[in-house]
Order: structure tokens, then C-alpha cells, then sequence
């Protein structure tokens, strides 16, 4: 019984170390905050945790970061993902946003394409239409030209706008700005200084209530939304790790390369042992710590997974090509993105656990000697 509980300790103390291998090797280069002050007379490709741009695009903009500010104008298309994104300058073209709090103040030529859990677009003139899905959503003294679609837990909506406006939400509140040449479709409660009574003053066109929840099936063309974003998130993600850390990647994949069955005995082993040992951890005074850490790094490792496949797909790829460069490496990363979030990966991730628990012991035996 105590080889058992000794054993058990021991792998998953291993697991919790393996899951921390890239934080650790990413912590060694401590990055700075990017600042472009220089104007771009190209597409901009900006991978960083603080990305700060005070000039101006001539073509399209393509960034992802933590923090991302976008003081001047673009051209083209704006394409970001992030935590906070904050857009001050004009966009020509469409913006596509991921983040957790998206807010545009510029105008845009055409299209906005956003998802997120704060959405905030105010003074801005839309030449296109407006996709949202968010948690929370507030459009203030906004111009759009074309029909806006929103689903949200609470929407703020005071703004002119022409075309279809369709909202579904469980709050809408209407500012005293509110007007609408069009249609406009709407469920949830209205709240604000209309009431359902009198929102025929702020529609001028035909008004249509439904009977659904915001919490509704998605359709189709939101399904589509979110899977953009997703996909999104996985690309520069996974290419910011690629790029940052090259050769942790590369050994990642020598090991699977050289012995795939190893690796992927040891990745099953951690995906279905790691939340067992976990509980029975639980279940003693002495491995009660143990156990809540080692079944939330579990949690951790799942989470992060398509993100770290996707960056080992890349390295065998540049491997297999013989490619190499900046373009290069983001050219795979799409290819990996797309393999990362197909049935595929259930598979692939088996391989890359157990890479990363190899690499992990190595950087261990290594610290002992």
C-alpha cells in the first residue's frame, strides 16, 4: 500500500511539473511591451502580450496579445485577438475581434465581426453591418448603413441606424437617441425610457417581437462566428508560442518521433490517470493540496491543449518542409489550427501530453545532475 501511495505521488507530481513546462521556459524571456510608432506601408503581423500601435497601417492588420491599443488608421482589415482590445483609429475595411473586452471608437469602411464577453462600440460611422455575440453589448452613438445582428445577456442600444437591427437578449435598454429606419426584431425585456408600448416611436418601419432567449440554440451564421473566433484565438496563440519558443517545440516533437508509443501511453495515461490519482489524493488530509492542484492542472492541461497542438503540428511541419521564417512558421500554424479542431485531435493529443511529460522529465534529470 505505501509503494502505491508513493507511486501515485510521484506521477503526479511529475504531471503537475509537466503541465508548467512552457510557463516556465516562457517566464526566462520576460517580454517587453511593443510599441510601433513608425508608420507600416504593409500588411502588420504583431504577435505580443502588451501591443500598443500609434501609426498607421497601409494595408491589413493582423494582432494578437493580452493588451492590444490601435491609436491610428488601417487601410484594410483589422484581424485581432486578445484580452482587451481597444480600436481609436479608422478602419477602412472590416474589423474581426475576439477578446474578452472589445471596444471601437474609430469608423469602419464595411464590416464588423465581433465576439467577446464586454462589447462597447460608441461614436463610430459603419459602412456594413454589425455581427455581435457577448455578454454584454453597447452601441452608442453609432451610424450603420446595414443591418445589425447582437445576441447578448444585456444590450445598451442608443444609436441611428438604418436596415434590419435583430436583437436577442434577456435586457435590451433603448437610449433616448434610439432611432431606427428599418426593422427591427427583438426578444427579451425592454428596459430604459421605452417601454414595449412606445417603441414604435423609435422604429420606423416594421417591429417584431419573438418569442426566444438569449440563451437559445445559436444558428448557423452565429455557430460560424464563434467557431472564427475560436479558431482565431488557437492561430495566434499557438503562433505567438511557436515563434517565442522554438526549440521547446522542436524537442517536444523529437520525442514522439522517436518513440510514439512511449508517448502515447504516457499521454493516456495522464488524460484518464491524472484525475483519479487526484481524487484518491483527495480523500487524505495529508494529499488534499496535492489533489486540488494535481485535478486542476488537469483541467489546465485540457484547456491548453489545442493551443500546444497546434504549435507541435507546426514544428513537424517546418520540419517535414524544411521550411523556415517568419511567413513560414504562420502559414503552418493555420494548417495545424484547422487539424487542432477536428476529431483529429482527440487522437494528437495523446502524443503531445505524453511529449511534453518526456521533455518535462528530461529538465528534471537535468536540475539533479
Amino acid at each position: 500500500m505505501k509503494n502505491t501511495l508513493f507511486s501515485s505521488f510521484a506521477i503526479s507530481l511529475l504531471c503537475i511539473s509537466s503541465v508548467f513546462a512552457v510557463p516556465e521556459i516562457i517566464s526566462q524571456q520576460k517580454e517587453e511591451p511593443i510599441k510601433i510608432e513608425q508608420n507600416i506601408a504593409d500588411d502588420a503581423y504583431i504577435a505580443g502580450d502588451e501591443v500598443n500601435i500609434h501609426a498607421n497601417i497601409s494595408g491589413d492588420a493582423i494582432i494578437a496579445g493580452m493588451n492590444i491599443t490601435l491609436e491610428k488608421d488601417v487601410t484594410e482589415d483589422a484581424l485581432l485577438a486578445g484580452h482587451t482590445i481597444v480600436i481609436n483609429g479608422n478602419i477602412n475595411d472590416d474589423i474581426r475581434a475576439a477578446g474578452h473586452n472589445v471596444t471601437i471608437n474609430g469608423n469602419v469602411g464595411d464590416d464588423i465581426i465581433v465576439a467577446g464577453k464586454n462589447i462597447t462600440i460608441r461614436n463610430s460611422t459603419i459602412g456594413g453591418s454589425i455581427i455581435a455575440t457577448a455578454k454584454n453589448v453597447k452601441l452608442i452613438n453609432i451610424t450603420a448603413n446595414e443591418g445589425i445582428r447582437i445576441t447578448a445577456e444585456t444590450i445598451f442600444f442608443d444609436s441611428k441606424v438604418k436596415g434590419l437591427v435583430s436583437l436577442t437578449a434577456k435586457d435590451i435598454t433603448f437610449g433616448e437617441n434610439a432611432y431606427i429606419t428599418g426593422m427591427l426584431t427583438y426578444s427579451g425585456n425592454i428596459k430604459g425610457i421605452y417601454s414595449e408600448d412606445t417603441l414604435q416611436q423609435i422604429v420606423q418601419g416594421t417591429l417584431t417581437k419573438e418569442e426566444k432567449s438569449y440563451f437559445s440554440p445559436v444558428s448557423l451564421q452565429e455557430k460560424k462566428l464563434l467557431l472564427i473566433g475560436y479558431l482565431t484565438s488557437i492561430i495566434f496563440f499557438a503562433f505567438f508560442l511557436s515563434i517565442s519558443i522554438p526549440k521547446y517545440f522542436s524537442k517536444t516533437a523529437s520525442h514522439i518521433i522517436s518513440a510514439p508509443f512511449s508517448r502515447f501511453f504516457s499521454g493516456f495515461i495522464w488524460i484518464v490517470g491524472a484525475p483519479i490519482i487526484g481524487f484518491i489524493l483527495l480523500i487524505s488530509i495529508i494529499g488534499l493540496p496535492f489533489g486540488i492542484t494535481l485535478i486542476s492542472l488537469w483541467g489546465l492541461s485540457l484547456l491548453l491543449l489545442p493551443y500546444f497542438c497546434t504549435s507541435l503540428l507546426s514544428a513537424f511541419f517546418l520540419r517535414i518542409f524544411k521550411w523556415k521564417g517568419f511567413f513560414a512558421t504562420f502559414v503552418v500554424t493555420i494548417l495545424s489550427a484547422i487539424i487542432s479542431i477536428t476529431p483529429l485531435f482527440l487522437l494528437l493529443s495523446l502524443f503531445v501530453i505524453g511529449a511534453m511529460l518526456k521533455e518535462k522529465s528530461i529538465v528534471l534529470q537535468s536540475y539533479k545532475k
